[in-house]
């Protein structure tokens, strides 16, 4: 698994942030998520414009909390499709380690994230969320060359 276990630091902007949230474990939750967005993502290009990011926000405690979403230009609170919800996503400070390969090794590298965090004595700021930034298209790049951010956030 490419996962580069040395993470950079990072601060992410704040993002007007329109997405489908899951509550349930991981496993069960995330394709769920993304497939009911993926379904609405030409209402949200219709009302909104086309998606800057694709990235997904997620809570581990107390309870495992998933959104799959995308980042627009503007406040879409009052336009967001009826199905989706919008949160202004305040960004902060992160630890960003970097997955090169398929998306269906994200429950490995992610693991693993978690264990060189807790084995450095990394402190978390576990009242903000984690990030899944989608750094390239699915679409038009091969699964071995899909680049997936995994962020910690950080006091």
């Amino acid at each position: 698994m490419p996962l580069n276990e040395e993470p950079s630091e990072i601060t992410w902007p704040a993002t007007h942030f329109v997405h489908v949230r899951k509550v349930g474990p991981f496993a069960e939750t995330a394709r769920a998520a993304w497939e009911e967005l993926h379904r609405n993502l030409p209402t949200v290009i219709d009302t909104m414009g086309h998606p800057h990011a694709f990235f997904s926000l997620y809570q581990v405690y107390p309870e495992n909390i998933y959104m799959a979403g995308v980042g627009v230009g503007v406040d879409a609170a009052p336009t967001a499709p009826a199905v989706l919800e919008y949160l202004h996503f305040e960004g902060g400070k992160y630890l960003q380690f970097t997955l090169t390969g398929p998306y269906d090794q994200l429950p490995t590298a992610c693991g693993r994230v978690f264990a060189l965090v807790k084995e450095r004595g990394i402190a978390v700021d576990e009242d903000r969320l984690y990030i899944e930034h989608y750094a390239n298209n699915p679409q038009s790049v091969p699964p071995e060359e899909l680049i997936t951010h995994i962020c910690i956030p950080i006091a």
